[in-house]
């Protein structure tokens, strides 16, 4: 995806759909503690699925914005809001991805959401 050519409404649409992925399984984590056994596993396993992909998604989108060539001055709002978002939820989401710790997916997951709505405008 060519991020340094999405308009304002596609910046805005990319960081809401992260923190509603966020905190919804975040929500999915406080529910789990009623689970044991295969169900338990099952519920966590497709939290760890779906942290995987947003954070796959936030370490492509870092790198492509740190990439000089895909450096966009015009648009203000991708350097003003996209990339400073983009690099804050990268950098501050450190659960591994394969990591089975419900404490430290919810913690990166709470950045995530945290991150993307701070970027978001009011």
């Amino acid at each position: 995806m060519e991020y340094s050519k999405m308009t304002k409404a596609e910046i805005i649409e990319f960081l809401s759909r992260m923190k509603s992925e966020a905190d919804e399984c975040m929500d999915r984590i406080s529910e789990i503690k009623n689970f044991t056994g295969s169900a338990y596993k099952e519920k966590l396993q497709d939290i760890r699925y779906r942290y995987a992909k947003l954070k796959e998604l936030a370490k492509e989108a870092y790198h492509y914005t740190h990439l000089t060539i895909n450096k966009n001055e015009e648009n203000l709002f991708y350097t003003s809001f996209f990339v400073p978002a983009i690099q804050d939820i990268y950098v501050h989401c450190d659960a591994k991805i394969n990591s089975s710790n419900p404490q430290e997916l919810f913690h990166s997951l709470y950045d995530i959401s945290y991150y993307a709505r701070y970027y978001l405008p009011k």
